[in-house]
């Protein structure tokens, strides 16, 4: 792997505090304040420190947490004799179950154990984690084939880990964070649906049935409906009870969907009738159909001009639509092959990649003109927007265009460069381009992500560099695009810093807080209580349960570990099982075995696995008679040191 080493300002600030306190464990931490499950605040080294939490959503709002629910925590930090309240603090958080099943080092009840967990995590080793981390970003990659790869980029402040590989019903071709970075929804054209990922456990949560050959997901700035374009017109999913709301025809073909200001309709583009279809999004009902003629594709809303623009793949025509009025008001002419359409922020500048005519097209929305066009090699199939350029990733081509986006509109001809988007060209999927972007931007400002498919690497720049910083391997897999997702804590009000997760058991948690300057760290307590209702849909009809106590080894060992498979509802052991399957993977991924588990009797199987370099080995298991994934069974964690050298004889 390859470090990152430029980091953020928030980032490099609270590494170096994590480092410098992780030098001094495993003695006690300055400020710690006294363990007192059944305080919510506190008071430590002139820090006042109140939490609270409480379940959100429609049909929850309070203080019974139940488990699947989403949860609010709040942190208000105030100096405790003026009560000033203190901002950028840096807090870290982590929640951790007190009781650890399947991974990790950690056995319950010894002494100072909120004080050695936060010494665990501040060192972020992957001996002992916490179960949800309020502290990261991560990047996630869609891959070609029917999977999703989860990579912590800040692992150790030293390079990466893959947090978890999410497995899916069939490959992703587009997908769209929900508005509170917990939910992630997937298109699925193989089987016509839409996958809801759970970003706090990395697990699908459920798959939405849609209309056939779903390529296109748009979610409503407010959050309320997700958009899914197919075959026929569009499907509408409410995000929150994660059901189609309606199915609405709007004609045959690839669709693209745009929302109008404040998301009062909804613009559906089909290219077979030479149309833009109109929709009430109060009523989710047709209300007027655009004729445009050609075969429209490619459609984006620019709030400045409050108007959407619709690209004409065939013809090359760019059509101005007015979602009030209901009709064509401007047109453009580009060269034939217009394929991607995307605005600034601001909707002042809008850029359409060409890759027929190996050029991308600068539209002006507040005089509805194309001022500028630029010769990009190699097939330019998609334009993404960061905070200083326009990114254009080209198709048969390692260099990525950068078009500088604070030099349009001048009488000089705008800034354009050109950087290594990685070592080989993406080289997109045969037919059409692709559909997610492949370039986005980060939690951290002035940086983005590039995905490139061949290299099998997600690259990481600071913007106008021309260079990458750094890059983060795909696991030996192909991706189709890229996404960033922030988990970090939000100060929401001056010195109130909040954060979500959602528990995956019931049980008792730390919520592990950490302060550097002044020191200050405490574990509060939240108690998950079991939802029967969900317990009864998510049950699974097996249990497994580890039962190897040694979990250190020396390279070159090999480990016999042995696990139990139990039928929860009758206690009985599931035994004589022949596809118990173990996949091995030593982090960050790049060896990798499968072996088949010998049934023992009495519903326990064991495996051999040499380890044959030191490092750290993930251990997950499957079953096809279980149907059972390997993302639906805790995983085991294995350590292989250095070989020690033999003692010198004097």
């Amino acid at each position: 792997m390859i470090l990152v080493r430029t980091l953020s300002k928030r980032a490099a600030t609270c590494i170096a505090s994590f480092l410098a306190m992780a030098t001094l464990l495993p003695l006690s931490l300055p400020g710690f304040a006294a363990e007192d499950e059944t305080r919510s605040a506190i008071t430590s080294n002139g820090i006042a420190v109140e939490f609270a939490a409480r379940a959100i959503g429609r049909d929850q709002d309070g203080d019974k947490i139940v488990t699947g629910q989403d949860v609010e925590v709040r942190f208000k930090v105030t100096d405790a004799v003026t009560g000033t309240a203190i901002s950028n603090a840096g807090p870290g958080v982590w929640i951790d179950a007190r009781k650890k099943v399947g991974v990790g080092v950690w056995k319950e009840g010894e002494v100072d154990s909120c004080r050695e967990k936060i010494g665990y995590f501040l060192q972020r080793g992957l001996s002992y984690r916490a179960d949800i981390d309020l502290n990261a970003w991560y990047i996630l990659a869609l891959n070609r084939k029917a999977s999703i790869t989860v990579i912590d980029p800040l692992f150790g402040y030293g390079g990466q880990r893959v947090v978890t590989l999410i497995s899916l019903n069939s490959p992703g071709e587009d997908w769209v964070m929900g508005r509170d970075q917990r939910s992630l929804f997937v298109a699925l054209p193989a089987t016509d649906e839409i996958a809801v990922i759970d970003t706090s456990i990395w697990k699908v949560a459920t798959n939405v049935k849609v209309g056939r050959n779903p390529v296109r997901v748009v979610l409503q700035n407010d959050g309320r409906y997700l958009w899914v374009s197919h075959e026929s017109g569009v499907s509408v999913i409410d995000v929150e009870q994660r059901a189609v709301a309606q199915e609405i025809t709007t004609g045959i073909g690839r669709h693209d969907v745009t929302l109008a200001e404040g998301d009062y309709e909804a613009l559906v583009s089909n290219p077979a009738d030479g149309t833009v279809s109109v929709i009430d999004v109060g009523t989710l009902k047709t209300v007027a159909t655009v004729t445009v003629g050609g075969s429209p594709g490619a459609i984006a809303y620019s709030p400045l001009a409050r108007a959407a623009y619709v690209a004409d793949a065939k013809s090359g025509v760019i059509s101005v639509i007015d979602p009030t009025a209901r009709k064509v008001t401007a047109t453009m002419k580009a060269k034939p092959g217009l394929y991607a359409l995307r605005f600034t922020p601001d909707g002042r500048w809008g850029f359409s990649a060409n890759p027929l005519a190996n050029e991308v097209v600068v539209i002006d929305a507040s005089i509805n003109r194309i001022v500028s066009s630029f010769a990009v090699d190699g097939a330019p199939d998609q334009v993404s927007i960061g905070s200083k350029f326009a990114y254009v990733r080209a198709t048969t081509s390692a260099e990525l265009s950068l078009i500088a986006l604070d030099s349009l509109g001048k009488e000089q001809a705008a800034v354009v460069k050109t950087i290594p988007g990685g070592q080989s060209a993406p080289l997109a999927d045969a037919g059409l381009p692709a559909t997610a972007p492949v370039i986005v931007p980060t939690p951290d400002q002035g940086t983005v992500l590039v995905a490139n498919p061949t290299d099998k690497a997600i690259y990481f720049y600071n913007e106008g560099m021309n260079a990458p910083m750094g890059s983060f391997p795909n696991m030996r897999r192909e991706m189709r695009a890229a996404l960033a997702v922030d988990r970090r804590l939000r100060e929401t009000d001056p010195g109130v810093y909040t954060g979500h997760f959602r528990a995956p058991a019931d049980g008792a948690y730390d919520v592990a807080f950490h302060m550097s300057s002044p020191p200050v760290s405490h574990c509060f307590t939240v108690t998950v209580e079991r939802d029967p209702a969900l317990a009864a849909r998510s049950a699974k009809p097996y249990r497994l349960e580890f039962l190897a106590e040694e979990r250190d080894f020396t390279a070159g060992d090999t480990a016999r570990v042995q696990l139990r498979l139990v039928n929860p509802a009758t206690s009985q052991p599931i035994s004589e099982l022949t596809d118990i399957e173990v996949q091995i993977f030593r982090v960050p991924g790049t060896w990798r075995v499968l072996q088949p588990a010998k049934p023992l009797g009495d519903g326990i199987y064991e495996v051999a696995i040499e380890l044959p370099n030191p490092g750290v080995y993930y251990l997950n298991v499957a079953s096809r008679s279980l149907r059972a994934r390997y993302n639906d069974l805790p995983s085991l964690v294995l350590r292989a040191r250095e070989p020690r050298s033999p003692a010198v004889k004097g």
